[in-house]
């Protein structure tokens, strides 16, 4: 039996890392005792009662994977307190003829033991249920109190003994300034652009959140315009959760919400905020949705990754990000649309004059099983790696069991050698995606049928687009690199030259 053990604690406290290594020990033992092998250890710190768990995910796509053939745990809410989590798992799992074993006794399907499965997955729920009313009842009475009870308190501010006072910086006047920047008719991003242009401390940045970054947008500043603590009143209990296992934040009926008059020295008026709030409804109802142009959604910046933006005064596309940031994040990369359209019209008609010659259909032939046996020795070479880091992962898990290395040293390593086993199966999933979808003659004939369709018709259309073109990824100096749909295209300067 190749096992994988599923590790979870609620939180990182130190006492909780010392769960960690007993779970482990446990279940060093037990495999040892019934003379099985690790797969690997599948370990979260978070609670159970949600399914986006990083590596409670790579354990049910390891399932489905079918890379063991076995899944341990200390009991049944380690892996789920949640009912519709748990039937997920027990269903993977027997689909893919893999057993569930808690060492509480509770649950075995290798042995036909799983009647009671039902019954533990409905008893962790409801205790769960019951946690999170009680936190919820005590950060109710705190708020009650006129007491902050969020994780950050609103930019421009900082907390004390749970109170709101305004910080001694320049944030307070951000907050005075985004909200007079907005009644004179600025919008969202517009502002955070000038924020962000002139060096201006982002939320995230202030709050020193993880992998905070110093850019502005504009989901931060309708963040602060729409928060109501900037009134001096403190509103809580302004959103809540469906249930503990449902995550869906819903708003609160306003004689829900909990409001504290005058806890806090305010930033705007009440009036000033109320009319904010007109103003984001009345310009929401008359936001025009933009145009979808030729190239959107398949053109982007070929530097930054973001997708280019079409502006009618320059008939073309710039970089999304240099629209909302400015050049201090990136080159505005332009490129005017008949610009692109040329060198497509270029392209396919040199291909239509080559393709539609029989005496050069042999040599675009050739130009294709020539590619075709390059991606299959590709194919061969990355599942030699795959193989390669597989005996070496092996080789690590003799290495523990002899106790030849460290627990938390085979750990790390493991967590590399997955990494790296990953990557390379996402290599070898995409170039088999292609060598199986790649049929010579089929495209050529595919490939012919809808050049005569571009040289009878009187302009490129998005559904011409989409049959032949893949993506657009526009270089600084606004030169255009398409990636076809078609290899022959793609390959079109190799068979010219």
């Amino acid at each position: 039996m190749r096992c994988a053990s599923y590790i979870r604690v609620s939180t990182d406290k130190e006492e909780q890392k010392s769960s960690i290594a007993n779970q482990k020990n446990i279940f060093i033992n037990y495999i040892q005792e019934n003379n099985w092998s690790l797969h690997d250890f599948y370990i979260d710190v978070e609670t159970g009662t949600t399914g986006n768990r990083e590596n409670l995910q790579r354990l049910i796509q390891d399932a489905k994977n079918k890379n063991f053939d076995v899944i341990i745990a200390k009991e049944l809410s380690r892996l789920a307190r949640n009912g519709s989590l748990s039937y997920q798992i027990r269903d993977i799992a027997q689909q893919n003829r893999i057993g569930i074993i808690t060492l509480d006794g509770a649950i075995n399907s290798i042995n036909g033991d799983v009647s009671k499965y039902g019954l533990y997955t409905w008893l962790y729920e409801e205790e769960s249920q019951r946690t999170s009313e009680r936190v919820k009842s005590s950060l109710k009475a705190r708020a009650a109190k006129g007491l902050f009870k969020g994780a950050h308190p609103p930019y421009g501010y900082e907390i004390h003994n749970g109170k709101l006072f305004l910080r001694d910086d320049r944030s307070p006047e951000v907050v005075k300034w985004i909200y007079e920047q907005y009644i004179s008719g600025r919008g969202f991003d517009a502002i955070a652009k000038e924020l962000y242009v002139k060096g201006v401390t982002s939320p995230s940045t202030l709050a020193e959140k993880k992998n905070s970054s110093p850019k502005w947008h504009g989901s931060s500043v309708r963040f602060i315009l729409e928060n109501p603590h900037y009134t001096g009143n403190l509103v809580q209990q302004r959103e809540t959760t469906l249930s503990v296992t449902n995550k869906v934040r819903v708003i609160n009926p306003k004689e829900q919400m909990i409001i504290v008059p005058n806890t806090h020295e305010p930033l705007i008026s009440e009036a000033t905020f109320d009319l904010v709030q007109d103003l984001i409804r009345s310009r929401a109802k008359k936001r025009i949705s933009s145009c979808k142009h030729l190239f959107s959604g398949i053109i982007t910046c070929n530097d930054c990754g973001t997708a280019m933006h079409y502006k009618y005064n320059r008939k073309g596309y710039i970089c999304g990000r240099y629209v909302k940031l400015s050049k201090k994040a990136c080159t505005h990369h332009a490129v005017k649309e008949t610009s692109i359209i040329e060198k497509i019209l270029t392209d396919t008609k040199q291909c239509g004059e080559l393709i539609l010659n029989s005496d050069t259909s042999q040599r675009l032939l050739e130009i294709n099983q020539r590619e075709y046996k390059r991606l299959l020795k590709k194919l061969t070479t990355v599942k030699s790696k795959i193989e390669s880091v597989q005996v070496r992962k092996s080789k690590l898990l003799t290495l523990l069991m002899e106790e030849t290395i460290s627990k938390l040293d085979y750990q790390h390593a493991v967590s590399s050698l997955d990494k790296e086993i990953n990557a390379l199966k996402t290599d070898e999933a995409h170039l088999q995606y292609i060598l199986d979808k790649k049929d010579d003659i089929e495209e050529i004939e595919n490939l012919k049928a809808l050049l005569r369709e571009i040289s009878t018709a009187s302009d490129i259309t998005n559904l011409t687009v989409n049959k032949l073109i893949k993506s657009i990824r526009v270089k600084e100096n606004g030169t255009p690199l398409i990636e076809y749909r078609f290899q022959t295209l793609n390959h079109l300067g190799e068979f010219l030259s």
